[in-house]
């Protein structure tokens, strides 16, 4: 089901995809960034090319393709706020384009503003649409590919060209290529199956000139998985479990808030159409076997413990919600369900936006905030001193102080602690080791008994329901520590 693209944009379009273009544009580039990032800011700042590489070859689990864009994107820009923006337009383009080519242009307004909201202002890929990880390169990509998959009338040759070149590239990005790949050669022969005999040896002949390009990275994807297996397994369950918030959810509010409670209401009520569903027009489409064949891999081998690994699929999921959707006859229910799903992504894009209460933990710290305070505190106390849980405070503040301890990272902290004066910045762990986390805590308890001073920085509006999965969950986002010794050394 692809619409015909021969009519000119219209001024309600451009509107509306002006107005996508710009909100990606402003979070791209107002973004203070996140804790993940750090890793790929410091590499790349610390490092020229050739170290980049025989550094991500000997230690990293992905491959070299996302940090070499990101590399010579700063390279050129100097500046990762630019960095992140162009990420953002670039994707925020893709998302447009997406909907442009599979959006009905005949049918009537509420449908074509429900997919343009779904899929261009979806709060989890604003989030990372516009980081500077692998996902801001993947998610574009793929769903270009998934529109070129959609083409049955190119040429066999062109088509299988692009389509297993799309795949190299994709494997470069990232492993979950692994299973990505098979799958979108799959749709691609069903989609063409016609046609099977004649594009046969292009197939055979693309198929080997990208197996070829890939195998460059075999041994280091054998490494990456060795060094996952030594990582803690993420159970099934788990996995099942963010595939639910994922899609019924969405990364832009908690699924506890009204607005998540309505994004979960009106994905409930939505799903309810498959009972009636015509399931030939559903499987027929190509962006809803991308959906649910990969969502099902990768659920299936833990990968949605990590929900936002599903992210990449987005795309797919939110056409699959536009052909439910303009299914449903205009009236009460399709309205309810048009308002309960607009009006939790709407706010969840706020939230993102803002970076607060979205599903993402370190995404909410309100980084501005606690430098703010943190510098303040420094000049007072006449420390010099830091120390963090958060990669992303020590690297912002790394000009500010002349010694910056990130707890799980580097070893000394508890010295510092114990004889120095400090500034002490506890925020949530993240994927620090828990005994790690605990020892830290214990100290910081330590400290509360003498008579130092303490700042709390806003208030987890939904600790309480967190404080059941993760029992270490702090309060509040931020906690500063003024950590001064009446015997300190010099």
């Amino acid at each position: 089901m692809v619409a015909s693209h021969n009519k000119s944009i219209t001024k309600h379009e451009l509107i509306l995809g002006s107005l996508s273009i710009v909100l990606f544009a402003i979070c791209g580039y107002f973004s203070p960034g996140f804790d993940d990032e750090v890793f790929n800011m410091r590499l790349i700042e610390d490092n020229n090319f050739d170290s980049i590489i025989l550094f991500i070859k000997k230690n990293d689990i992905h491959p070299p393709g996302s940090y070499v864009v990101n590399y010579v994107m700063f390279f050129v820009f100097n500046n990762w706020n630019v960095v992140r923006l162009t990420n953002g337009f670039f994707c925020s383009l893709t998302l447009l384009l997406v909907w442009q080519k599979l959006c009905d242009r005949e049918e009537c307004h509420i449908n074509k503003l429900f997919f343009y909201i779904c899929l261009c202002l979806n709060p989890g890929l604003l989030l990372w649409g516009t980081s500077l990880r692998w996902y801001s390169l993947y998610i574009p990509l793929l769903a270009i590919t998934t529109l070129i998959l959609s083409n049955k009338k190119s040429e066999g040759y062109k088509y299988w060209s692009v389509i297993f070149g799309l795949c190299t590239i994709l494997w470069y990005i990232n492993y979950v290529t692994i299973l990505v790949a098979p799958i979108i050669i799959l749709t691609g022969l069903i989609t063409r199956w016609e046609n099977i005999n004649k594009e046969l040896p292009y197939i055979i002949i693309a198929g080997i000139l990208s197996i070829t390009i890939c195998s460059f990275q075999f041994e280091h994807f054998q490494q990456s998985i060795q060094i996952n297996k030594n990582q803690d397994p993420y159970s099934i369950i788990k996995s099942v479990l963010g595939f639910g918030i994922h899609f019924l959810n969405g990364h832009g509010s908690y699924p506890f808030s009204i607005w998540g409670v309505f994004m979960i209401i009106g994905n409930i009520m939505l799903m309810l159409k498959l009972r009636h569903e015509k399931f030939n027009s559903t499987f027929n489409a190509v962006q809803f076997l991308i959906f649910i064949l990969l969502g099902l891999a990768m659920t299936t081998l833990g990968l949605g413990a990590k929900f936002r690994n599903l992210i990449i699929i987005t795309p797919a999921f939110s056409y699959f919600q536009y052909h439910l959707f303009r299914n449903y006859k205009l009236g009460f229910i399709k309205l309810l369900i048009f308002f309960c799903i607009c009006t939790g992504t709407i706010f969840g894009l706020m939230n993102v936006i803002l970076h607060k209460n979205s599903t993402k933990m370190n995404w909410n710290l309100p980084v501005n905030q606690i430098i703010e305070l943190a510098i303040r505190m420094k000049e007072k106390s006449e420390s010099e001193i830091l120390i963090t849980t958060d990669p992303l405070l020590a690297y912002h503040l790394n000009k500010e102080f002349a010694d910056i301890y990130i707890v799980g990272q580097d070893t000394g902290w508890e010295s510092k602690m114990d004889n120095y004066n400090s500034i002490i910045i506890d925020t949530w762990k993240g994927s620090m080791d828990d005994s790690v986390y605990t020892n830290f805590r214990s100290k910081l308890n330590a400290l509360k008994k003498k008579e130092i001073q303490v700042f709390n920085i806003k208030k987890d509006p939904y600790f309480h329901y967190k404080k059941l999965i993760e029992p270490n969950l702090p309060e509040y986002y931020s906690t500063i520590y003024v950590n001064v010794h009446s015997n300190a050394q010099p």
